[in-house]
C-alpha cells in the first residue's frame, strides 16, 4: 500500500545517507503492534563494504530508530 511504500523509501534514504548509498532493501513489511511497530526487511549490501554483519545491523537499526523510536527493526543482511 501507499503508506508502506512511503515508509520503505524513507527508511532506504536514511540507510543510504547514514551508511552507504549502494545499500538497497527488499521484502519490506510493517507489523504494527500496541507498544511498537516491527519493520522487517532484507538489506542488500555490497561485498566490498568493509563492515561486519553485526556493525551493519547495528547501524541500520540506529538509522531506522532515528525515524521513529517506536520502530523495531528485524532485518537480514544479504551481500551482493
Amino acid at each position: 500500500d501507499e503508506e508502506t511504500q512511503s515508509l520503505r523509501i524513507q527508511i532506504l534514504e536514511a540507510v543510504q545517507e547514514k551508511i552507504d548509498s549502494r545499500i538497497d532493501i527488499h521484502d519490506f513489511r510493517i507489523v504494527p503492534g500496541r507498544s511498537h511497530t516491527n519493520i522487517l526487511f532484507d538489506a542488500f549490501v555490497p561485498f566490498d563494504l568493509e563492515k561486519s554483519e553485526k556493525e551493519l545491523t547495528e547501524e541500520i537499526i540506529k538509522a531506522v530508530s532515528g525515524i521513529d523510536p517506536e520502530f523495531h527493526c528485524i532485518l537480514k543482511i544479504d551481500r551482493k
